[in-house]
């Protein structure tokens, strides 16, 4: 028996409360460091099992679109939380949610700000991160780095 392949089978994604989401990932309560990491782990899924180009150029939009670290409107104090964080598994989680962002050009476009860049740049900077933080953290600066357009 053959199985088939199932690239030809659409896939259908529950809307997301964005809002809801903003609001998560943007609260600084400590207390909520369990939550932030499941919601980041959640979204990554959703870009990184994402069957096709296009589906997933999609979900990318949609996080881009709904400005889901609020970059342009509270001048990414959302990313300074995330990326600031004591607990290392927010900021490991943050890091590999960014990776997934930037497998798109859209993606890479959105967090190719000053503003994250910096902050990724001095997160490098601290000698007490671990060093898969540090990994993720340079692979995340050198996606930045593949661009269409000259930088």
């Amino acid at each position: 028996m053959v199985r088939k392949n199932n690239e030809d089978r659409p896939q259908h994604y529950i809307q997301l409360d964005f809002d809801k989401i903003k609001a998560v990932l943007a609260n600084n309560n400590p207390e909520k460091d369990l939550d932030k990491c499941l919601l980041l782990d959640a979204l990554r899924s959703r870009v990184n099992k994402t069957r096709g180009a296009l589906m997933k150029r999609e979900v990318i939009l949609s996080f881009v679109l709904n400005d889901i670290f609020n970059l342009k409107k509270k001048e990414g104090e959302t990313i300074k939380n995330l990326l600031t964080s004591k607990n290392q598994a927010v900021i490991t989680k943050t890091m590999q949610f960014f990776n997934a962002l930037t497998k798109d050009y859209f993606g890479r476009n959105y967090l190719s700000c000053e503003m994250v860049v910096n902050n990724a740049i001095t997160l490098l900077r601290n000698e007490k991160l671990d060093d898969h933080i540090v990994v993720i953290t340079v692979s995340f600066l050198q996606q930045l780095s593949v661009r269409k357009n000259a930088q």
